[in-house]
């Protein structure tokens, strides 16, 4: 069953059962107490009857105590003159009572009766008053009687009271309710059809924008309207999509760059194994002179150095991801002092000058990873065919924070990078100019690695260039306090 279905059916199905229960105990409610209302009245005119009925029998008390006198019965009876002049003397008496009537003797013969209904005569007694409630369809009315004894007489008197009218105004009423619990119900679906539609629609909404993402259609979202529960509902819906598409957009770019790694892997390993293979095979097939020996022994030795450099920079990556680093608190200085010491050797036949300078500042690092980093930039630089190779460190303190970064900046004068390739010169085995990086052993993975190892300690790298005029790598790191002369 669909949603929609359930709020209606449920709503409509407790306001009914709300509405009879409670319709039934106020009418119910109302008709007891218009009948004890109206039996009251007849009560209190009732005892106003009594009080006639005994006036009249005291009036003719010589006649009644002569009528029910024992010897004087049992002679007149046979002829008929009790009844006949009892009857006549209680219809006078009747004639002053606003009500039908009934008198009975305490045996229960009827001596008069006006009412023509059947008494159940022994309920009446002298001790209380009887009465009962008889509605019909086309009369209601209350009878009310008791036991009326003055000296030697005693008579049971019964009254007639109509409440006809008090009835069908109650039943009018009870129709009067069905009139309005129909009217009531017929409003009552209609507006539970128009919330459930109202409640349901936002829902639905959500299905099918559930159904376009499911097709891949990450895109969709949900128009938020209200602050209530289902604004609320709509919003962490399309944070939710925000968040998928987020997560599929990145893994995408992941397979991307995974796919791109073992293609440019491939072929990065393909053109040195090529040359190799073909250079040891003509050395192997043919008697060459002298110098074409030498030139494929330099070639392979070439290719070898460039297999070499690349199965190291694989190493180095996949080191970073795999081993557990030790942090110590180091002086920039020395880091510097140590890159620069060990490059300098290297770069002293290409004529390229190595300048460094920095504020007393220390940071928390793997002094391997950090060295590597600073070779890495050193080399790229020098592959640059630059001239001046600056290396600058200062303190830098954050806006957002008032927390301490050391600001490391890698400068070159060399022919610097496109703007537009500036995007992609961090991915493994990406190169701006990739017969230069290969005739000088590069693979591609230097920034990547560099990018890589700034990552591990917390901080943050940029890159500014522009073509022929020198490239600027900028990275930030947290820094710290003084080394401890505890610390190892």
């Amino acid at each position: 069953m669909r949603l929609p279905a359930k709020i209606f059916i449920s709503v409509i199905a407790v306001f009914a059962v709300v509405f009879l229960i409670s319709g039934y105990f106020l009418l119910s409610y109302s008709f007891e107490n218009c009948v004890e209302r109206e039996r009251q009245f007849a009560l209190h005119q009732y005892k106003y009857d009594c009080f006639t009925v005994q006036s009249g029998l005291i009036a003719n008390e010589d006649f009644f105590n002569e009528k029910f006198s024992d010897e004087k019965n049992t002679e007149k009876e046979e002829s008929g003159e009790k009844s006949a002049g009892v009857r006549d003397v209680l219809a006078g008496i009747a004639e002053d009572i606003e009500s039908p009537a009934c008198f009975m003797t305490a045996e229960g013969q009827v001596l008069y009766d006006s009412m023509g209904e059947e008494i159940a005569f022994e309920q009446l007694t002298g001790d209380s008053y009887w009465s009962q409630v008889v509605c019909r369809d086309e009369e209601s009315f209350i009878l009310l009687g008791s036991q009326i004894e003055q000296d030697s007489v005693t008579v049971k008197f019964v009254t007639k009271t109509d409440i006809t009218d008090a009835v069908a105004g109650q039943r009018l009423l009870q129709r009067y309710y069905a009139w309005y619990f129909c009217a009531a119900m017929g409003i009552a679906i209609v507006l539970t059809l128009i919330l459930s539609v109202f409640l349901t629609r936002p829902l639905k909404k959500m299905t099918v924008a559930a159904d376009k993402m499911a097709a891949g259609n990450y895109h969709e979202r949900l128009s938020v309207s209200g602050r209530d529960e289902l604004g609320e509902l709509a919003g962490s819906f399309n944070r939710m999509a925000d968040a998928v598409e987020k997560a599929v957009s990145d893994l995408t770019e992941e397979a991307r760059r995974k796919e791109d790694f073992v293609a440019n892997f491939a072929h990065e390993i393909k053109t040195p194994l090529t040359s190799v293979i073909g250079y040891a095979d003509r050395i192997y097939q043919k008697d060459l002179p002298r110098e074409q020996v030498k030139k494929a022994a330099w070639r392979i030795w070439n290719e070898g150095m460039r297999l070499e450099a690349l199965s190291f920079k694989l190493m180095d990556l996949t080191h970073l991801n795999r081993q557990k680093f030790i942090f110590s608190t180091v002086s920039v200085r020395e880091l510097f002092q140590d890159a620069v010491e060990e490059m300098e050797d290297r770069l002293a036949g290409q004529n390229i000058r190595i300048q460094y300078q920095t504020e007393d500042i220390y940071v928390r690092v793997d002094c391997d990873l950090m060295k590597t980093l600073f070779l890495n930039l050193i080399d790229n630089a020098a592959k640059a065919e630059c001239h001046v190779i600056e290396i600058e460190g200062r303190l830098d303190e954050s806006e957002e924070n008032k927390a301490d970064f050391c600001r490391i900046e890698v400068r070159d004068d060399g022919k610097g990078i496109p703007v537009e390739e500036l995007s992609r010169i961090t991915e493994a085995f990406y190169m701006v100019d990739k017969a230069r990086s290969r005739s000088q052993h590069g693979a591609g993975l230097g920034l990547a690695l560099v990018k890589r190892i700034v990552e591990l300690h917390g901080g943050m790298m940029e890159i500014y260039s522009e073509s022929q005029k020198g490239t600027t790598v900028s990275i930030r790191l947290p820094a710290s306090g003084e080394v401890d002369e505890n610390e190892e």
